[in-house]
């Protein structure tokens, strides 16, 4: 059976699951808790499977060990399998997850910028350009993932690191164009 869709070698899904971390980002500002759960599922999912197309692609020697070694090193690339899996198959019970929570939760800010500054937000800058003094509101749903020893990650943390995580590990072995 061929597919082509274009997505065609692990580079291809990796800026998928770029897109992906600005779409969740987004739907994280949007205060949308139903296409943020879409989202967050579909970059944990694309992340999570990048493992099969490294080593089923023609780009380079890789082996499953070396994708396991990588996933099992990497505790975003481990909080991504779980949600992958907990979601996909209802509950995780083939394995012992090293995910303790996902939770989301909802900020609201309010206040007021000077003229000329800006203010740092969890997903993001809200900037006042103008010379006046700004009013702001501003609304967002937020990720906290609990790993099983305590570490906590934040959806920009968590994002992020995955996907460097990959990015360094297609680098080292080739398999980044």
């Amino acid at each position: 059976m061929e597919i082509d869709i274009g997505l065609n070698n692990p580079l291809d899904l990796l800026k998928k699951a770029e897109r992906e971390k600005e779409r969740l980002f987004k739907a994280g500002q949007s205060f949308d808790q139903a296409v943020f759960a879409d989202h967050l599922f579909n970059f944990a999912v694309t992340m999570h499977h990048l493992g099969d197309w490294v080593v089923r692609s023609d780009s380079g020697p890789i082996t499953k060990e070396n994708v396991l070694d990588l996933v099992s090193s990497d505790k975003t690339l481990q909080a991504c399998k779980d949600i992958c899996n907990s979601v996909k198959h209802f509950k995780i019970d083939r394995y012992e997850p090293t995910t303790d929570k996902v939770r989301t939760s909802t900020l609201s800010i309010a206040g007021t910028i000077s003229a000329g500054s800006s203010v740092h937000g969890p997903m993001g800058v809200i900037s006042n350009d103008s010379d006046k003094p700004k009013e702001y509101e501003y609304d967002e749903i937020n990720l906290s993932i609990t790993m099983s020893d305590g570490e906590i990650f934040d959806l920009n943390d968590f994002c992020g690191k995955a996907i460097s995580t990959w990015s360094e590990f297609l680098e080292r072995h080739g398999n980044a164009t």
